[in-house]
């Protein structure tokens, strides 16, 4: 990938179009079959007008080369290819398939349902030269990949590499390697009963340290072991999230102190 952060900080960055991923999953409620499609290489499928080609530009032994398509590193890149994604799929996106960024899911109560909104899905792609990576495409499935879970009847669970990746975590020894085991947690976190509380030991040790501030860590205590292990084995009990049913009698439970809300 480019680095495109020169570039970046001249271009107004405008990613709204992207849905927040807990947004999604209501719209699978109910659902009980599913194709997963892979496009090869998305956002390569995506050309670029001349005006935009100038700001690709990247120097490789004193040549000067741009991109063609859209590229991967520009922080509007995202934007683009949603806004492609969602104008594709007008009047069926959200109701029969479901398009995050590249991660495309058609869905359907019935076999039926779902072969009639794949056919409606492939052929709507197929309209504008869009390919697909077949190796990695599956059809009318009980149960698919999508989004780091795992997606059957009304339930998510993680998937089994993110398990896998949880189980090998070693303790940090530095800060880097800190700030990116909280951040593997916060992305798992609705599986964790009163996650910020639990965490908290270890988003202390952060407290007052510049995020650019790298080096090894100074303090690992006891405490912040039996946080890390406690937080680990929560995450690796496999918990299974029933999909959310607005329709269903919903109860708000809020637990706040001086030192957490969760």
């Amino acid at each position: 990938m480019v680095d495109y952060r020169a570039v970046n900080l001249k271009i107004n960055k405008d990613n709204n179009r992207v849905p927040n991923i807990d947004s999604i999953w209501p719209h699978l409620r109910d659902m009980k079959f599913f194709t997963s499609l892979d496009l090869n290489s998305g956002y390569f499928q995506i050309p670029l007008n001349e005006k935009s080609k100038e700001l690709t530009g990247i120097n490789i032994d004193g040549i000067g080369y741009v991109f063609n398509s859209l590229p991967q590193g520009m922080n509007v890149s995202p934007s683009i290819f949603q806004t492609i994604m969602m104008d594709l799929f007008e009047g069926i996106l959200w109701e029969k398939v479901i398009a995050y960024l590249d991660d495309i899911c058609i869905f359907g109560k019935t076999l039926e349902e779902c072969i009639d909104n794949t056919t409606e899905v492939l052929r709507r792609l197929n309209e504008k030269g869009f390919k697909l990576k077949t190796s990695k495409c599956f059809f009318f499935m009980d149960e698919v990949d999508m989004l780091g879970h795992k997606v059957s009847f009304n339930n998510l669970k993680p998937l089994t590499k993110h398990l896998d990746a949880i189980q090998k975590m070693q303790p940090p020894k530095t800060l880097k390697q800190l700030r990116s085991l909280i951040g593997t947690f916060n992305y798992h976190r609705k599986k964790v009963q009163n996650f910020s509380k639990t965490i908290l030991p270890l988003t202390d040790i952060l407290k007052g340290i510049d995020s650019k501030v790298n080096g090894k860590l100074k303090v690992w205590s006891a405490e912040h072991q039996n946080c890390f292990e406690t937080i680990k084995e929560k995450l690796l009990s496999e918990p299974i999230l029933a999909i959310y049913n607005p329709d269903a009698e919903t109860y708000i439970e809020v637990d706040a102190s001086a030192f957490a809300v969760g």
